[in-house]
């Protein structure tokens, strides 16, 4: 049983049956954070694997080279995010230590 909230402020309790072949799936919605206010972004490193990476379905950046980091002050002026889905938990974990490690904002 999961527990639902619809765009009303509603809640409602909804019943889930997953395929047996989707029940090892993993996913996740993975914000990049900073916490460098006020500094400017010189470079972006890692691009390139969020866009190879093919458990990575989407990703979004709301930066680029130049502008200066601003607090987010709701979500949806976060720096970024990505959105991974892989066959296991294991997998996804792989993936999310690999942009961890790779994935970097340079700044001034």
């Amino acid at each position: 049983m999961i527990m639902t909230l619809s765009s009303t402020g509603s809640v409602h309790n909804e019943c889930f049956i997953l395929r047996p072949e989707y029940k090892e799936h993993a996913t996740v919605l993975k914000f990049f954070e900073t916490s460098n206010s006020g500094c400017i972004v010189r470079e972006i490193k890692g691009c390139d694997y969020l866009e190879k990476e093919p458990d990575i379905k989407h990703y979004c950046l709301n930066l680029k080279i130049g502008d200066i980091i601003k607090e987010a002050l709701n979500d949806s002026l976060r720096i970024g995010f990505y959105i991974a889905c892989s066959n296991d938990i294991s997998r996804l974990r792989c993936v999310m230590d690999k942009v961890k490690n790779d994935f970097k904002i340079c700044y001034e």
